[in-house]
């Protein structure tokens, strides 16, 4: 049965294909397999160069970006290059106006006090403030070294041989004040101000530029002795208690004194050192110290 079904199966389906065939022959209708395969193929093709196109625009817009950013080195390059020519050119020229120079170049002129400046060249040296040139401030010889007073200018001019130099002036820095103990009698816990009173306690160092131009006052219960000058010409005191010198007198110190207790049950005894410029007038803010002690004796 299922064999015979089969077979009736078969014979229809072979009818339909004779029909079909027929059917393209009466039309004149013509299957060309060799067309559908090239429409194929040039689909391919065409998607293939699209994708191909793509790749070559994305490849040179990162080539023109490269190029640009090359361009821009090149230009960055270029311009570091003439700014360092200009430095060279700037730095050889300062040499050449520091050679010509009949001055030291290491000499530090300073604002409001004396200054000293020597001639080692072969013609005179005019210097010249640059707000008033009707006259010079100093006329330096060759071979001469002269002092000469400035005041606030920020700069001077020399003058010499048809030729001439900006030379800056630098402020006038406040003294630098340096407080030392030096005594080991002023520590633990019992202080005796009388051995305090026999000894330096305390060591003061003023550096400046011009020491000798300054006034120096101590005021408070101490003693200085100096000034002396180190190696460096600073300013140096030493500093001596002088509280009370029997002991009642001590105790009168305390009786007068009693809120200059503290905590831990020391009397303290402050002391200040007073500067100004013996020229200008400046005052300048005072420092100073403490002395601290328990007992008399």
């Amino acid at each position: 049965m299922r064999k015979r079904q089969h077979d009736v199966k078969f014979v229809i389906y072979q009818a339909l294909y004779l029909v079909v065939i027929a059917l393209i022959t009466i039309k004149g209708a013509e299957i060309d397999l060799t067309k559908v395969e090239r429409a194929g193929a040039s689909d391919s093709l065409r998607v293939a160069l699209e994708e191909r196109k793509r790749y070559n625009d994305s490849l040179a817009a990162e080539i023109a970006k490269q190029e640009e950013a090359a361009r821009r080195i090149q230009e960055e390059l270029a311009r570091k290059q003439a700014e360092d020519e200009r430095i060279k050119r700037e730095i050889e020229r300062l040499q050449k106006a520091a050679k010509d120079l009949p001055l030291s170049v290491t000499q530090t002129y300073i604002q409001y006090t004396w200054n000293l400046a020597k001639n080692s060249g072969s013609v005179p040296v005019e210097i010249y403030d640059p707000k008033d040139r009707s006259k010079p401030i100093a006329v330096i010889l060759p071979g001469e070294e002269k002092r000469f007073d400035l005041e606030g200018q920020t700069e001077v001019i020399a003058k010499f041989g048809g030729q001439e130099q900006s030379i800056p002036v630098a402020p006038n820095k406040p003294p630098a004040v340096r407080i030392e103990k030096v005594t080991t009698k002023m520590e633990g816990s019992r202080i005796r101000l009388a051995e305090l009173q026999s000894v330096s306690c305390f060591k003061v160092t003023i550096e400046d530029e011009r020491p000798d131009q300054l006034k120096v006052l101590f005021s408070g219960p101490v003693t200085a002795a100096g000034p002396t000058k180190d190696s460096r010409g600073n300013l140096i005191y030493f500093i001596t208690p002088n509280i009370a010198r029997i002991e009642d007198a001590f105790q009168s110190w305390i009786d007068k004194h009693g809120d200059a207790r503290e905590a831990d049950g020391r009397y303290k005894a402050n002391f200040f050192i007073n500067i100004s410029d013996s020229r200008t007038g400046e005052k300048f803010p005072p420092t100073g110290g403490s002395i601290y002690f328990t007992d008399f004796k």
